[in-house]
């Protein structure tokens, strides 16, 4: 995880100021989210659309890896995504087709018919 630390926003002439890494709750939950799953959120933890998305998640106790944007920056998953969205100027939700998870709930599913 990267340290906390803050920044203005560059596209804006607003001078606001935005966390550029989880802090605080999110650090805890990010962090508890590190782990390989079917289902990875890619985004920043400034980003309310993610934000959305990464609560729902808790709710309904979906598990997931969180991937938080310093990440992104990274060459590796940066082709990971782009395979997932070609211009990846929003945040992607990322399944991994065929995922064990996906399979098993699927027969769950199909036998409670």
């Amino acid at each position: 995880m990267p340290e906390s630390k803050k920044s203005t926003n560059p596209g804006s002439d607003s001078g606001r100021v935005y966390h550029t890494a989880c802090t605080g709750a999110a650090l805890a939950t990010a962090q508890a989210h590190e782990r390989e799953e079917d289902i990875t959120l890619f985004g920043s933890c400034f980003c309310p659309f993610v934000q959305r998305v990464w609560v729902a998640f808790e709710v309904l106790g979906v598990p997931y890896k969180y991937e938080d944007e310093e990440a992104i920056k990274e060459e590796a998953l940066t082709r990971k995504l782009a395979a997932l969205q070609k211009m990846m100027t929003v945040d992607t939700l990322g399944l991994v087709a065929g995922g064990t998870r996906a399979k098993d709930k699927a027969k769950a599913k199909n036998r409670g018919r």
